[in-house]
């Protein structure tokens, strides 16, 4: 049978074709085919659940042996259109994880056309690495919510690093805490005896967060086992200054800044990527506490790792030491406000400071109004 344009729309549609024979005729299109001599799933079953496992004990070296087996089994079988995807998957991982690196733009594109057709396993590991491209770089909310429409494993979290995730979601972004404080807990329970110290350290941590957001006096406690954790254990690196940052927010809303200070110097040392959007917090820190930021915006920061849209909000800092404050207005107004509404709500609290500061000298409260209103702050 050949390939009517009727085919075409089914298929973009979503809907089954009446001729199976079609289907081959697409994969030939592409120099594959459907494997229909043999079923590699036996042979990668035991693999694949290394994998997950490993990935949610934090073992990175575990989960590169994982895949070289993977990729090793599918070779044989890269001419079939499955196959071929998930060696592709797989190998994306594998150079992410050795270069310790973000995904690019194109393979988070390639990754949401076909996460679907992986197997269980593999999506659930991908499930949190996509969320975590997507909140580090474009950081959409709308996208970031669809992610969890998109994952049931992130909704209802399957694993560790699933359910950090889903914590990470419902604090930040709904400011819903409740649900991450239960799922939390049920993964604490979990873990608690599992020798696992870098999740249950990432646990403790969450829930030391969250302690403090909803006012509970079981902060003192959670943050003290946090650090003993860290003083008896060997917690992955990445682990311990994400828990940085995460601290310095904490005494951020309970206006103790120097403390905010501290844990942010701690993180930026050990952090030297995407310095976006820490600088603007550490900028913003330093302004609360009537602090000269010269001698931070004197030095030069390579911002090109991070996404456009904050790289366009940075522009504004790097303008600031050599632009009037009418030229600095007019880029934070047309610059950056139009990218705001699609950012979370600490960004737009960033800049709305920057722009109280300079009113004064500009006079020009308009603006001001303008903010507020088009943020509904």
């Amino acid at each position: 049978h050949a390939v009517s344009l009727r085919s075409y729309i089914a298929l973009e549609n979503g809907k089954a074709l009446q001729y199976m024979d079609i289907y081959d005729q697409l994969f030939a299109l592409l120099d594959l085919q459907y494997n229909y001599a043999c079923n590699p799933d036996p042979l990668l079953t035991p693999f694949l659940q290394k994998l997950f496992e490993s990935w949610n004990a934090y073992e990175e070296e575990a989960c590169c042996s994982c895949i070289r087996e993977l990729l090793q089994l599918l070779s044989p079988y890269r001419q079939y259109s499955w196959e071929s995807v998930v060696l592709k998957s797989l190998s994306i991982l594998l150079d992410a994880l050795k270069k310790d690196r973000l995904l690019k733009s194109e393979e988070y594109d390639w990754l949401m056309q076909f996460h679907s057709v992986l197997p269980r396993e593999l999506e659930s590991v991908y499930a949190s690495i996509l969320y975590h491209y997507q909140y580090t770089l474009p950081h959409d909310r709308n996208q970031l919510r669809n992610l969890l429409t998109i994952f049931p494993m992130l909704s209802h979290p399957d694993s560790v690093k699933n359910c950090i995730t889903y914590a990470l979601h419902q604090t930040n972004l709904e400011h819903n805490d409740l649900p991450a404080w239960r799922q939390l807990q049920k993964f604490r329970k979990q873990e608690e005896h599992s020798g696992n110290w870098t999740a249950l350290f990432d646990l403790y941590h969450w829930l030391c967060l969250i302690s403090a957001r909803i006012h509970v006096p079981a902060f003192e406690d959670l943050h003290r086992m946090c650090e003993k954790l860290l003083q008896e254990h060997t917690i992955k690196a990445e682990r311990r200054i994400t828990y940085y940052f995460n601290l310095s927010g904490v005494y951020h809303n309970q206006k103790e800044y120097e403390k905010e200070e501290y844990y942010l110097c701690l993180f930026l040392k050990n952090h030297t990527r995407q310095l976006l959007p820490f600088m603007f917090w550490y900028i913003h820190n330093q302004r609360l506490q009537g602090k000269g930021i010269e001698k931070v915006l004197a030095q030069s920061y390579d911002m090109r790792d991070c996404s456009e849209r904050l790289q366009t909000l940075w522009g504004f800092f790097e303008i600031l030491p050599h632009a009037d404050a009418q030229t600095s207005q007019k880029y934070l107004m047309k610059r950056c406000l139009p990218l705001m509404n699609d950012l979370a709500v600490e960004f737009q609290i960033v800049f709305l400071h920057e722009l109280q500061l300079l009113i004064p000298k500009t006079r020009n409260y308009k603006d001001l109004h303008l903010y507020i209103n088009q943020l509904q702050l």
